[in-house]
């Protein structure tokens, strides 16, 4: 199986974005990215790790699909048993390309599982504090940088897709 995209191109340019960060802000001591098929979230350790070694790079997943989370846990690539849908449906998945996993565990020091109900709160809390509407792959980051496992700051959480439709988003955030 070939994935449709040249992931190592995808890795490259996220990977400039990594660099930008450190230029902006090179106190950061960790980053998270919401994992889908994990280009972004490999892209970003690959650059950040390759001028500042120790920062921690994590990925975020919802509680109803984590794979990579689990393949972190077991050291090999997994594949998510307990899959359902959610409105977290630009992340996580069933399981994760062997081929990703081998960039990825360079990279990525662990993946980060996030309840729905703390994605939808980030979700919240995104819009209410900074006015910024995202999707839930989008809040997965601000999720799992609020549940503390990703250590002390400064951490920088990568909000990544608006595209949600605003009846949806309304509902999941309402009171």
């Amino acid at each position: 199986f070939v994935h449709p995209f040249d992931d190592h191109n995808f890795i490259v340019g996220h990977a400039t974005m990594g660099l930008e960060i450190l230029e902006d802000a090179p106190d950061t001591a960790a980053v998270i990215a919401a994992i889908g098929g994990g280009g972004l979230v490999t892209g970003l350790g690959s650059g950040m790790k390759a001028l500042k070694p120790e920062i921690t790079v994590w990925g975020a997943e919802p509680e109803t699909a984590a794979p990579a989370a689990l393949s972190f846990a077991k050291g090999c690539p997994q594949t998510f048993t307990d899959w359902t849908p959610s409105f977290v449906d630009g992340a996580g998945g069933r399981s994760l390309f062997p081929r990703m996993w081998e960039r990825m565990k360079l990279v990525v020091d662990g993946g980060i599982v996030v309840s729905l109900e703390d994605t939808r709160q980030a979700m919240r809390l995104m819009a209410d504090k900074a006015r910024v509407i995202s999707e839930g792959a989008g809040a997965l980051s601000l999720a799992a940088a609020l549940t503390g496992k990703a250590g002390q700051g400064p951490i920088v959480a990568i909000v990544s897709g608006g595209n949600v439709d605003l009846k949806k988003f309304c509902e999941l955030i309402g009171s």
